[in-house]
């Protein structure tokens, strides 16, 4: 019976993995970036990179010397000029159908 409720408790760690896993995947990631942006994710804002990742529930700013190029999964590019700001808040794209969604929100 232990035995049992052991291998139970290892299935449902690796499922919750799996799940969290998949929620952590990145949607796109930075392309091209002039002068400063940065991306909030909880605790605060963080400065971006060029080859950075793009998350779902990012908020992606621009200061107003910066221009950014995201680059998503699909091969679909956002830009966003100087002085912009955008939540990345939801990330659909089905390969074998080709049905992409992006809803995107100014903050």
């Amino acid at each position: 019976m232990r035995f049992l409720q052991r291998g139970l408790t290892l299935a449902l760690a690796l499922v919750a993995g799996t799940a969290a896993f998949a929620q952590t995947a990145a949607v796109g990631t930075v392309a091209q970036l002039q002068g400063a942006a940065s991306v909030t994710r909880g605790a605060g804002p963080v400065p971006l990179t060029t080859g950075a990742q793009i998350f779902s529930d990012d908020i992606l700013e621009t200061a107003a010397d910066g221009k950014l190029l995201v680059q998503f999964a699909d091969g679909t590019k956002l830009t966003l000029g100087p002085s912009a700001d955008v939540v990345i808040d939801e990330f659909v794209f089905n390969p074998s159908g080709g049905d992409l969604t992006d809803f995107l929100h100014q903050s």
